[in-house]
């Protein structure tokens, strides 16, 4: 699934249990963390531009951010983060990160085929790969419908609460983005 599924499956689990915004914020950023091990796709894409050969997406994505450890330290540090309710702010961020491997489990097949596998034991057993035969490309429609239906459900939600998604970026674009929702279908009774 893409980052921002990731990021609106997320953001929705923690307000299901009703952190703070801070907490809820935290726990949604670590359901997008482990993608930063995609971020090798940059760099590889300025050493061609340079004439340089690179793999760092290919031979690290789903690798280094998809694994035990980094749910682990990804949790701990999420904990870090959180000014209140650490411990259920440990883990929900270990139960995020957790469905983040399991929905690119389901749904990451690359155009040419390839399925990322998840190394769930790297790097203590690197041979144990989780996949899934049934895994569907990544543009594929049930990632569509999926995500479209975590944003119907953040929007619907957001407009219960007078707060969105949004405010994991920022407070101010948040009020703006509710102003916008209200507008749209009016103020909640």
């Amino acid at each position: 699934m893409s980052p921002g599924s990731h990021l609106l499956a997320s953001w929705l689990l923690a307000n299901s249990v009703g952190l703070g915004r801070r907490e809820r914020r935290v726990v949604a950023l670590a359901g997008v963390v482990p993608d930063a091990d995609g971020l090798g796709y940059l760099l590889d894409r300025y050493n061609a531009f340079v004439g340089v050969d690179s793999y760092f997406y290919f031979n690290y994505h789903h690798v280094t951010g998809h694994n035990l450890l980094a749910s682990v330290m990804i949790s701990v540090t999420a904990c870090l983060f959180a000014a209140k309710r650490r411990v259920q702010v440990f883990i929900l961020s270990l139960l995020v990160v957790h469905l983040h491997f399991l929905c690119d489990l389901a749904g990451s097949r690359g155009p040419d085929g390839y399925q990322w596998p998840i190394r769930y034991l790297y790097p203590f057993a690197d041979g144990y790969e989780w996949t899934w035969s049934g895994q569907w490309e990544l543009s594929a429609w049930q990632n569509a419908l999926i995500t479209l239906g975590l944003l119907g459900w953040a929007i619907a939600w957001s407009y219960q609460q007078r707060y969105s998604f949004v405010e994991v970026i920022s407070q101010r674009l948040d009020r703006e983005f509710f102003k916008i929702v209200a507008r749209r279908w009016g103020a909640p009774s």
